[in-house]
Order: C-alpha cells, then structure tokens, then sequence
C-alpha cells in the first residue's frame, strides 16, 4: 500500500515583503524533511525497531501470545480488579521492574504480580515457573514439577528459551564431506565434487567398477603397442582410483597370456603408468581366446573377495 504524506502550509502574507522570500524557503525544507521521514518510515532500513520477518511472523503466530497490551489495566483500577488473571497477563513490563526490585522467591519459583493493579502492586511466589514468561518469540511455556520447558516456534532453539536461532548444522545433516550453512529453519549443503542432492546423498561418480584392460602385444601389433599404452593411462588419469572406486588390472598377450597387474595392486593412478610403460611388442603369434579366460578368471576372483 502506498501512502501519500500532504503537508498543507498556509501562510499568512504580511506587509514585510523582505521576509517573505526566507520563509518560503523554510517552509520547501520542512515539506522535503517531512517526505524523507515519510519514505525513511517504509524503506528497509536498519534502524532499532525493525525486527527480521521470520521473528515478527512467529510472534504473531503463537497461540498464547497476547498480541495487545489492556492499557486499562494501568489506568482503571476497578477494572484491573476485576479483571486480575488477564491483567497479569498483559503486566509484564511492571511485573519484571518490581520483581527486579527483590523477592523472596526460591530458585524454583517464580516471581510475579499477584495483584497487578497500580494503586496496590503486590508480589506473589508461585512454582508454576511460567508465571515468569521466559520463553521468547512468541513459544509456549510448558510448566513442570521444578522448571519450565519452552515450546519453540519452529526455527527457535529450545536450549535458549527460544532466544536464538536454532543452528540445524549442529546435528551434522550434510553428507560425504558436505559443508552446511545455517540459514532459519533451515540449511543448505556444499557439496564436494562428486556429491550432489539436498544433503548430498547422491555420488554421481560413474564408479565403483572393475575394469580389466585385455592389450595385444603380439607381431600384428607390435607397432601398435604404444597407442593401446597411452590409450588406458589417459583413462586411469581421469578417474579416481580404488578400493571403493576404480580398480584397474591389465592383462598382456601374444602367444601367452600375462597377468601385468592384478586387480588390487595399485591405488595410484602414477604407479599404474609406470607399470604400462614397461610394455613392449614382440614377435609372437596371437592367441586371444587364452587372454580373454584368464581376463574372466581376474573379473571372478575380485567378486568372491567383495
């Protein structure tokens, strides 16, 4: 809603025309003064009484809040009289500065105006702790034997008689390493790399796999060799390698097969590489079939240790 503030200046001429030029002037700056106050009242601007949305929104919503004072209260004593239980409802103010003053409450009771009305203030004990109201924005107070418990509007920490933000990180709910920020009543995660989700719940690696590499080191590739060499150490560099990841095992052949590192040997990338660049063709005839079983034994082997 948009509001308009109008001041209306009315000026009374007088015979004195040399005055009249100032005060018109004086009167252009209280209008201008007035439309800063009347735009400063609805910007956002930090200033002392503005509170966050989230707190004037659940002081509002809690069921026992009382969300007006009873100036009657303080005003009209046969009405304060007749009207004790709410009255004291709506003294606090009163209650905190004569209670503050001394009582002869015990640490389990609370101090509060048994007669709050002004001609005659009196204080009273009672264990009923609530009577002191130390729950905050807008919580329910919840009396026990020998204490109080607060019932928090949702995103208030209980721990603070609902005074706080309650820090939903404290509980630890971001995932695989997942850094949290409070926000309230609520959270959000930064996940590493390879997470992702709400709390990072889900791993987008394309692993874990075992991978075994079956290379022709026979007289047809003799030549060939190094292409096949640098075509898997290229693929081990991009992938993360181990036990929960990425295993890698590499299998020669020509006439024979070879096992050139089994699946569980290395868990670096950088001692995978060394190992393949000891490869090297040689004249040899070519038995694939014998590769291939004994790539099918490693493969088998792996899945009885998992």
């Amino acid at each position: 809603m948009t509001r308009d503030c109008t001041l209306i200046v009315r000026r009374v001429l007088t015979k004195e025309k040399e005055s009249s030029t100032s005060m018109f002037i004086s009167h252009i700056a209280i209008v201008l003064t007035l439309i800063e106050l009347s735009n400063a009242h609805f910007a956002e601007v930090a200033a002392p009484w503005i509170i966050p949305r989230h707190e004037a929104h659940s002081f509002l919503k809690a069921p026992t809040r009382n969300k007006r004072s009873d100036p009657a209260c303080n005003t009209n004593e046969p009405y304060c009289e007749a009207n004790k239980d709410s009255c004291m409802l709506h003294n606090e103010q009163s209650r905190e500065h004569y209670c503050g003053l001394g009582h002869t409450c015990t640490a389990t009771q609370a101090c509060y105006l048994s007669t709050p009305c002004p001609a005659h203030y009196h204080l009273g004990c009672t264990d009923n702790q609530c009577l002191s109201f130390p729950c905050h924005n807008g919580a329910t107070c919840e009396d026990t034997s020998t204490s109080y418990n607060c019932l928090c509007v949702p995103g208030w920490d209980p721990a603070t008689d609902c005074a706080t933000d309650f820090n939903e990180c404290q509980v630890v709910p971001c995932l695989n390493g997942g850094s949290c920020n409070n926000l309230f009543n609520d959270f959000t995660c930064d996940c590493t790399g390879r997470y992702e989700g709400s709390v990072c719940e889900k791993d987008c690696r394309p692993g874990p796999v075992d991978i075994v590499f079956v290379v022709d080191t026979s007289d047809s590739l003799q030549k060939g060799v190094n292409k096949s060499v640098d075509f898997i150490n290229e693929f081990i560099s991009k992938v993360s390698i181990g036990p929960n990841d990425f295993q890698i095992g590499v299998i020669t052949y020509n006439f024979d097969s070879t096992v050139l590192f089994d699946l569980d040997d290395y868990t670096s990338a950088s001692d995978m590489s060394s190992a393949m660049n000891t490869l090297k063709g040689e004249k040899a005839a070519t038995y694939t079939a014998t590769a291939l079983r004994q790539a099918r034994e490693v493969n088998l082997i792996s899945k009885e240790s998992v």
